[in-house]
């Protein structure tokens, strides 16, 4: 028999009762046994009738009366009927103590879960609860001959049986009768046209039997006709060799028995056309390295209306300079190359790394069409592709590819393409071979040998209002030629970057980055009006300038401006336990009883059973849309200090040590001592983890770029205090800023310890209760890690250039 032994209270707010799981079809072995208690004391419900009520998914009302009470002790056990087991889901229950069918008192709602048993239940509404209450209530009549209750019973219930006959008699007339689905059966068995005859080379027919009683191809036979005739037209005029130019600008030169490549039937392999910009350098890209393919034999270019151009390209030190009337190139080798190689425009500061970009700087493919000459060859046919000129932010915003389902808020200002210089020229060039939501960034070079305490400045007009409480966001981008591209730039000693705006009374407010955090790639910087009156500014200036010499060349490309960007708040809960009587026992329940989801840690080399969470628990908890992240300790054990090599082996150990164990790689990885490095990061993301987070660190760090949380607190609770009003604050200042906050614990305990990491069951039921006012008021939400990477990372790209990662959707910004 399975006995729930819980206790419910008439005040508080919610009642936390762990996992309550009833099976349908289990008759009289499941109960309830429940101590009522009132503020904190037993609570006195004598003489009064005791029921339990509860709410199922359909809407019926479902009561049994409590039989088993112990007035005294303030406790009542109820053994669950198969009427409050009616639908496999979450039900809403409770215990109501009434006097002559009058509601006394009540306790709170609590769940339980119906799991399914070896039988359907039938939907029986409260009609098994009237009828055995009727029973009683007869019982009674008889001792005292007063029919006067039951007449009104019998009356009641002769109300409801018409309307459940009314209601089947409804739903039986719109079924079909037995013979007429025998029919229908038959048809579909052999259907046989009853119109005119149609011709089976242009419609796809399924098993048909014409009225002429000529049986025509099946469904599949067509199909395969269908597709021959288009292989055929395909083959021979449209390309002539075999395969489909990919419409990207992927090269792919491989066997024609090993994939449908562009192979010219004499032996060499080609690729596709590719479009380039006269005076203009681009190279090939593999493995992080400019190449030069192997066997390649061929470079032809050709014009725009598809002639070939001799000496189109001039190769130098495996660079191509394009020269005169070129727009398109094809190059030709005469063995197949690896599938990573990439033709990318060349710049001194250009990402060698292949990852996913695999296009030319500044390109977008939108459509490709096929253009020849009166007499077609292999060497002037092409494929003509239409790049987008329109390709900015404004034109983009709001076409259906954009991730929907962030919701970043702000209003787009201006970007910097057409900014003004100010001071030291020489270190400013005007360059899109880097950038966000524009065509072209304002790009500030400090080289090496730059004097101490240069200043490079420029400016951009603008006429813009902000009001109290507006915030000035600046989208920027840092970058800068060296050997380790990985090194963090230390901000403070090599140089300042200064965003200023001037009033209209010619007045400047500045604000200036002086900290060690800005890492290569994309930046934003909030500058809040803390003035009580309306601003106008008319411009905007923005800076950079060395304090000491620096080693290497330091880079700013400064891309956009906008009004109030934020994000749609959220609050992720994080816990760092995987023991199974803690995790599962005591913070999944929890949380699930009021509605959230969390993230847990599986640590280590930790095997799963024993003392930690079982393999069917993690399942249970991922299938009811928990996340999980997979840690370990940094240092030289995890490689955060060593080489790319050993942290890489390191981490992989874990990933397979897992994959064994039937665990796939999780989003996120958590640093527990709180260290990491671009290096570790590198191997992290090779590895295929998307968010790497540390314990220590105050963002969700997308891999050195795009800082999205604004704070990560742990909710730990000692003998002596609790950071309960802290981490509220915490909640309210990401309502209020637009930001994610990360809520931070180990272990949930009854009794508060000193450890400085575990908390309480009681400080988190607080925390969670004002978390659960606002998710109801529909002011933040509450997501996984797995979630959060979904929503504010894994976002469609604008473009593929650079160190760019992901875009934000802005929301009314055209």
């Amino acid at each position: 028999m399975s006995d729930y032994s819980v206790t419910l209270s008439t005040t508080e707010p919610n009642n936390y009762v762990g996992l309550i799981k009833l099976r349908q079809g289990d008759v009289a072995s499941q109960s309830i046994q429940a101590t009522i208690t009132a503020n904190g004391q037993l609570f006195n419900f004598d003489h009064l009738a005791v029921f339990f009520n509860a709410v199922l998914p359909n809407g019926y009302v479902v009561r049994d009366k409590v039989t088993n009470v112990d007035y005294a002790n303030s406790k009542l056990n109820y053994v669950v009927a198969d009427s409050f087991l009616q639908e496999v889901a979450q039900v809403t229950a409770w215990f109501s103590f009434e006097n002559d069918e009058k509601i006394i008192d009540s306790t709170k709602n609590f769940q339980y879960s119906v799991i399914g048993g070896w039988k359907e239940c039938i939907p029986q509404g409260n009609y098994i609860y009237e009828l055995s209450e009727i029973q009683r209530e007869i019982e009674e009549i008889i001792g005292n001959k007063d029919f006067t209750s039951l007449i009104s019973k019998i009356s009641s219930i002769e109300k409801k049986y018409d309307e459940l006959i009314n209601e089947t008699t409804a739903q039986l007339a719109e079924k079909a009768t037995k013979s007429e689905v025998e029919v229908e059966r038959a048809r579909i068995s052999n259907i046989v046209a009853s119109g005119t005859i149609t011709e089976g080379n242009t419609e796809l027919i399924d098993t048909r039997v014409g009225d002429d009683g000529i049986i025509y191809a099946t469904s599949g036979d067509a199909i395969r006709k269908q597709v021959s005739t288009l292989e055929l037209t395909k083959t021979n005029n449209i390309f002539n060799p075999t395969g489909i130019v990919p419409n990207k600008r992927l090269i792919t030169w491989k066997t024609p028995n090993t994939m449908t490549g562009l192979y010219d039937g004499a032996g060499s392999y080609t690729t596709p056309i590719l479009d380039v910009t006269v005076g203009k350098q681009y190279c090939f890209v593999s493995n992080g390295a400019i190449v030069k393919p192997g066997s390649l034999i061929t470079s032809m270019g050709f014009d725009s209306a598809g002639n070939e151009i001799i000496g189109a390209a001039t190769p130098s030190n495996m660079i191509y300079t394009i020269d005169a009337g070129v727009e398109y190139m094809r190059f030709t080798a005469n063995e197949a190359y690896a599938s990573d190689l990439c033709f990318k425009e060349y710049s001194v500061d250009m990402s060698l790394e292949y990852e996913e970009y695999g296009v030319s700087v500044s390109k977008r493919l939108d459509k490709m069409e096929v253009i020849t000459n009166t007499v077609p060859t292999i060497n002037t046919r092409l494929e003509k592709v239409e790049r987008r000129k329109d390709v900015t932010l404004k034109s983009i915003l709001n076409k259906d590819h954009l991730n929907r389902q962030l919701e970043t808020i702000g209003d787009f200002l201006c970007d910097f393409s057409d900014a003004t210089i100010v001071s030291n020229g020489q270190y400013f060039t005007v360059d899109g071979t880097v950038k966000k939501y524009v065509e072209e960034t304002a790009k500030i070079k400090i080289p090496v040998g730059t004097p101490l305490n240069t200043v490079s400045k420029i400016k951009k007009d603008i006429n813009l209002t902000f009001v109290p409480g507006d915030e000035l966001c600046i989208m920027f981008y840092v970058g800068w030629d060296s050997v380790d591209n990985n090194t963090k730039i230390n901000v403070s000693p090599i140089n300042s970057i200064r965003f200023y705006y001037t009033k209209a009374d010619n007045t400047e407010v500045e604000t200036r980055l002086y900290h060690y955090e800005i890492v290569r790639g994309w930046q934003m910087v909030k500058i809040p009006f803390t003035s009580k009156t309306t601003i106008k500014a008319i411009s905007l200036y923005v800076q950079s300038n060395n304090a000491n010499a620096i080693t290497h060349d330091v880079i700013v490309n400064f891309d956009s401006a906008f009004k109030n960007y934020r994000m749609k708040p959220c609050v992720l809960l994080n816990f760092d336990n995987m023991l199974d009587a803690n995790m599962y026992g005591v913070v999944y329940p929890l949380l699930e009883s009021f509605g959230f989801k969390g993230t847990f840690y599986l640590g280590g080399q930790n095997a799963l059973g024993g003392a930690y969470l079982t393999k069917s628990h993690v399942d249970e908890m991922v299938d009811n849309g928990w996340d999980y992240a997979f840690y370990g300790a940094s240092g030289s054990t995890y490689g955060y200090d060593s080489d790319y090599q050993t942290a890489y082996n390191a981490v992989k150990s874990i990933v397979d040590f897992r994959k064994n164990e039937g665990i796939p790689l999780p989003i996120s990885w958590f640093c527990q001592n709180g260290q990491t490095s671009n290096t570790f990061s590198k191997a992290l993301k090779n590895l295929g983890f998307k968010i790497i987070r540390g314990q220590g660190q105050t963002n969700i760090n997308y891999f050195g770029e795009d800082g999205l949380e604004s704070k990560f607190n742990s909710l730990d609770a000692t003998t002596t205090q609790n950071k309960l009003a802290q981490i509220k604050g915490y909640v309210d200042a990401a309502i209020a800023q637009g930001s994610a906050i990360s809520v931070f614990t180990h272990l949930l305990l009854t009794i508060p310890d000193d450890t400085g990491i575990n908390s309480t069951v009681a400080v988190w039921t607080d925390f969670l209760t004002y978390l659960k006012a606002k998710v109801d008021a529909g002011l933040v939400e509450v997501l996984t890690y797995s979630e959060f990477y979904e929503r504010c990372v894994r976002t469609d790209l604008v473009s593929r250039q650079g160190n760019l990662r992901n875009m934000y959707r802005i929301r009314g910004l055209v």
